[in-house]
């Protein structure tokens, strides 16, 4: 008898602490999703957020830390009774099964304490990547950076001056440059060859802008290695580019990209002059191999 009701009332513990865990959990999601796309539109409003992929270990050691928490919520009321029962039926003293009951609680003041520092250690490692998330380098300054876009609506290089001289004369505009497309990475493609190697053909090829020679003072884009483009970097000098960090570490492993060149169309070998930092469009998107042509060539 005795037995069959501590297993009656384990069965009874067990489901009652997993139903409760479950919806916990439910409940702790729904707020967590609030909350966080609370804070991303009120405290991190500047941020464009790209949408990200569940990290299925991460949803694996909730589910068993979860379980974990509720079978161990199940068992220590359950060990508690287990434990008077067999103080009664042994006639063991009372101080005895004092003490017992003292350090079954005790036992459960450390386990909530313990769970209780871990979730705030958890909360705290949130706060943290929303920091560090607003202080990643991007690649460019995106904070004191607009862009104008006037594809697809046939701009002359006329209009394209005239725009140029206007938006330069606003008050609140440090400086203007031009290219050919956004500032991100991606878009226009091409095929390109190393000499000596086969030609790199789209989608494998990289992808390249046409920029002026303020391009890169003017979006952030630091030039690591060698210059950037200048004013002399025109039609009938020497064919030049600027490449960035991934394209030298994918086509030149060893080193020596700077002063290299690569075949682009029928404009001959273009030297290498300056390697420059990856632009990233997102915090979850990679950096693509990506040149830059002068807009003036």
């Amino acid at each position: 008898l005795f037995r069959s009701s501590v297993r009656r009332l384990a069965r009874q513990l067990l489901t009652e602490a997993v139903l409760l865990a479950l919806a916990g959990s439910l409940v702790a999601i729904e707020v967590g999703g609030a909350t966080s796309g609370l804070l991303r539109r009120v405290v991190f409003a500047n941020i464009r957020w790209s949408a990200g992929n569940i990290d299925k270990r991460l949803v694996l050691l909730a589910l068993a830390s979860v379980t974990l928490v509720a079978v161990f919520a199940g068992l220590a009321p359950l060990a508690s009774i287990a434990w008077r029962e067999a103080t009664g039926l042994l006639h063991l003293s009372p101080s005895a099964e004092h003490r017992r009951g003292s350090r079954i609680r005790a036992s459960l003041l450390v386990v909530q304490t313990a769970l209780c520092i871990a979730l705030l250690g958890a909360a705290g490692a949130v706060v943290i990547s929303l920091h560090r998330a607003t202080v990643v380098d991007v690649g460019i300054d995106a904070r004191r950076l607009v862009t104008v876009s006037a594809e697809g609506i046939g701009v002359s290089r006329e209009t394209a001056a005239m725009m140029r001289e206007r938006l330069a004369a606003l008050p609140f505009v440090a400086a203007v440059a031009q290219a050919a497309a956004d500032v991100r990475p991606g878009g226009i493609g091409g095929p390109i060859q190393l000499p000596g190697q086969s030609v790199v053909k789209a989608p494998y090829a990289p992808t390249y802008n046409a920029v002026e020679p303020g391009f890169f003072g003017v979006a952030g884009l630091r030039v690591r290695e060698g210059r950037p483009f200048s004013e002399l970097d025109v039609a009938g000098a020497e064919a030049v580019a600027v490449i960035n960090r991934s394209m030298a570490h994918q086509y030149w492993p060893n080193g020596n990209a700077l002063g290299s060149c690569f075949i682009v169309g029928s404009s001959g070998c273009r030297r290498i002059v300056g390697i420059a930092d990856d632009v990233r469009w997102g915090f979850s998107v990679p950096a693509v191999s990506h040149y830059y042509l002068p807009l003036a060539q």
